[in-house]
Parts: structure tokens; sequence; C-alpha cells
């Protein structure tokens, strides 16, 4: 039995003894029959009545106070309940008073957080296989992968990047990605800073090289791929980065380089040589028949193509090995491509092309290389008046903006076709169409222009339609800086 129940019985208790014990009296005094006896009677019989209606009324008014507040106790249990992680509780008040309005919607209540609890439950059990999914198709990738939260921590690793970097999981995890600490922090701060805002203020895909060291201290190259991922607000909550080892292509390039820069400087004396003993029979000798002649200015002509073959391919060796002086220095920029085009004037007559510069300036002091910008001048006007056909059409325009100027070139060629388009600028890469115009060209000049291009601080691009022409944009700085190196470029 509970207490409020002993309360009430006791009260009940001392009203039928209050009611007892004033009948007795009242019988006792009545017996004795004086008035004096009669009134004490009726006295005593009043004031236990009275004590056993106040012990009947105090618990009429508690069991309706416990009546009353019966369904909010209910109430306040089942809270406790669910607080405590029972979602099965609910009340099974049907009265059409506030507090069964109130049942009722607090059972509705329940209902829907038991609902959606279900529903989170289904949704982390679906996530869950997602990720072992993904984690079964990461862990064993050949290439070196890792999230980390937007701070750059990393809070998971596959078993490659502990092969490749010989950090096991329990050293990366919590670190920074590419730190000093772990296999990274050797780039230049230039380079940090365009990553961060590349990733995590523009919030886009990062692509670079980085070098690494391994636990043992050995050096590495890597191809450094890393994306960001954000929520339904635009906010990064995560970055994937991917980091594959070229170490071995790198050094493939490297020997690569090396060899066409031997064999080009190898070349470059005899051909010289013989380009001297040519032009020196063709001056100084008389007695030369016409065939004669014919065959040394045929021979001329060889040297000087190889000659513009060795200059390319020590040119491409510079640039791969980054070892190309860039020295700028001030150039009148109008009076340059003028010059230039005057040069290429025989060719463009003999083409009989229509020519046009067009410029609102008059002169545009720059201060650049003047090796590095005739390479890529010449590289995208030679193309345009190599495949264009006679009586075709070329505009080069020239614009300038607040800190740089824009070289566009555009021409009624053969144009580029679409598959060849996105190799175009590579080393030895000619499409198939400019195989067939000119058979002798070295795929060179294009690689050399966006090399030429990228050392000076622009950036190069085109437009082109098969059949119908190509337009290359040459965008650069009004004012290069300046960069240390062996030698300029051919």
């Amino acid at each position: 039995m509970g207490v409020k129940s002993r309360i009430i019985l006791a009260l009940l208790i001392i009203g039928l003894i209050a009611i007892a014990i004033s009948t007795y009296l009242d019988y006792q005094f009545t017996r004795q029959g004086t008035a004096e006896n009669t009134f004490i009677a009726l006295e005593l019989t009043n004031l236990y009545w009275s004590l056993a209606e106040l012990a009947v009324a105090v618990a009429v008014v508690y069991l309706l106070i416990f009546w009353a507040f019966r369904p909010i106790k209910a109430l306040r249990i089942a809270v406790e309940r669910i607080a405590a992680g029972d979602l099965n509780q609910k009340l099974r008040l049907t009265g059409k008073d506030e507090i069964g309005k109130l049942a009722i919607a607090f059972n509705q209540m329940v209902g829907k957080v038991k609902q959606g609890q279900s529903n989170l439950e289904r949704k982390v059990v679906e996530r869950t296989k997602e990720l072992e999914k993904f984690q079964l198709a990461v862990e064993d990738a050949s290439d070196h992968i890792i999230i980390t939260d937007n701070e750059a921590t990393i809070v998971y690793a596959n078993r490659a990047a502990e092969r490749i970097t010989g950090f096991s999981k329990a050293e990366m995890l919590g670190k920074k990605a590419g730190s000093k600490e772990l296999w990274g922090g050797h780039e230049p701060v230039g380079f940090y800073k365009k990553f961060w805002k590349t990733i995590k203020i523009d919030k886009k895909h990062f692509k670079g090289e980085v070098h690494n060291t391994r636990k043992n201290g050995e050096k590495y190259i890597a191809e450094l791929h890393v994306s960001p991922v954000t929520n339904s607000k635009g906010e990064v909550i995560f970055f994937v980065a991917i980091e594959r080892d070229i170490t071995p292509e790198k050094e493939i390039e490297q020997r690569e380089t090396e060899f066409i820069s031997t064999a080009s400087h190898q070349l470059r004396t005899p051909m010289t040589g013989i380009r001297w003993v040519v032009e020196r029979i063709l001056k100084k000798e008389t007695k030369l028949t016409a065939r004669g002649k014919e065959y040394l200015r045929d021979i001329e002509k060889s040297t000087t193509r190889l000659s513009q073959l060795i200059d390319a391919l020590l040119n491409v060796s510079r640039l791969d090995s980054a070892r190309v002086s860039i020295i700028p220095e001030p150039i009148e920029l109008v009076g340059v491509l003028k010059g230039y085009f005057d040069e290429c004037r025989p060719l463009i007559d003999k083409k009989q092309l229509k020519f046009t510069f067009k410029s609102k300036l008059q002169k545009l002091p720059i201060e650049s290389d003047r090796s590095a910008l005739r390479n890529i001048i010449q590289s995208v006007v030679s193309n345009a008046i190599e495949y264009t056909s006679e009586a075709g059409k070329i505009t080069v325009s020239l614009e300038k903006a607040v800190s740089t100027f824009t070289v566009a070139v555009a021409d009624t060629g053969i144009g580029i076709p679409k598959e060849a388009q996105r190799k175009i600028f590579d080393k030895f890469v000619r499409a198939a169409n400019a195989q067939l115009v000119k058979t002798d060209g070295t795929g060179l000049g294009l690689y050399i222009a966006r090399e030429a291009t990228k050392f000076l601080g622009g950036k190069i691009w085109f437009e082109s339609e098969e059949n119908k022409g190509t337009t290359f944009f040459v965008t650069l700085p009004l004012k290069s800086k300046k960069k240390e190196g062996e030698r300029t470029l051919s």
C-alpha cells in the first residue's frame, strides 16, 4: 500500500473513531438524565462530529487532489522514461478535457519521434553500408588516399598511404596532412597560398605536383589531387586528397631531357660547320655548275631546318628542366610585332594571304624576356601562315588591360580536329590534318609556346573548328618577373 493510500485510510479511521466516541458519550450522558449531563453530551457530540467531518473532508480533498494530479504524474513518468531512451511509452488518458488533449498530443509527438528515430537508424545503416563500400574501394587502391576535416586534420588514410609514405595510420591520424611532421611542407609559401585559396575559398578541385619525404628520409615526387566536399549550405566539411608517386616517370623524363640536351649540343657544332662550308663554297667558288649550286642550296636548306630542330630541342630541354632564364628588358611591343610580320611577308605574299594587324595602340611599352616572347609569337603566327590555304585570311589583334596585354591570332585555316585539341600543346603532337599539309613539322612549337607563356606568368588557349579556322589567344603581364637559370631560350 502506498503512502497516499495510508494517509487517506488513517483520516477515515480517525473520522470513524470520532463518530463512535460521540455516539458512546451521547448514550452515557443521556442515560443519567440530568440537564447538565445532557448539555455536556450535546457539546461533546458536536465536537466529535466536527472532528469526524474534518477528517472525512480532508480525506475527500486529498482524494480529489490525488485524482486531479494523477495524469500529470503519469506524464512526468512517461517523459522521464522517454528521456532514458524508452520510446514505447503511451499515455492512456481518454478524457475530453485539456489533460486528455495533452495526452493525445503527447502520444502523437512520441509516435513521430519514434518514426524519426527509425528513419534515422535506417539511414545510418544505409550510409554505413555505403561507407563500407567506399572503404573497400579505396583501402586497396594503389594511390595514396586520405580524408581530412576542413582544417586538414587527417581522419582516414588507406593502406597505400602507409606504403608510400612509410608512416603508419596511427602516426597519421589526428595530424595535419602534408605537414613537415609527416611527409610534406617542402613547397614555397606561394604554392600553399594558391592551394588553400583554391580548395577552401574557391571550393574547387586542385591539381599539382609536390615534393615529399618518406619516413626513412627518401625524397619523392607526387601528383596531388584535392577535392573539397561541402554540405547543403555550401560549407566545406572535409577534403579528399589523392597522391600518386610519379618519381619513376619524372626520372624517365629527366633522362630523356638530358639525352635531348646532350644530343642537341653534340649535333649543333657539326651542323654549324656544314652550313659554314656550304655558304663559303657558294660565295667563293665561281666554277660551280647550276646543278651543283642547286645541290648545295638543298644542303643549306636541310642544315637550316636541322638547326631549327636542334634549337627547338634545346629549348624543350631547358623548359623541362626549369633551367631557362627569364630576363625582362624594355620592349616596345607594337614595333616588335610589326618587325616579325615583315619577316613573314615573303611567305604571306607567296600564299596570297590577307594579313591584317588590328590595334588601337600606336606603341605599347612592356618589360619581358625578348627570346621567350619571340618564341611564343613565332609559334602561333607561323602556324597560322603554314596551315591557312592560299588566299585565306589571318588577323592579329593586340589589346591592353590594366596589367596585361592579349595577342589574338585568328586564321581561316584547316582548324584543329576535336580529338586532337586536348593534346595539341603536348610535345611532338601534331594533328592528322596538319601532317597532311606539312610533313616535316616537329610538333614542338606549341609546347614551347605554352611553357614559355607559363614562365612569363601568362596563359595561352585557343578556339578552333576543323576546316573553318583557329584563334590562339596569348595573355601576358606588362611586366614579367625575372627568373634565374642557365640560359635563355634560343
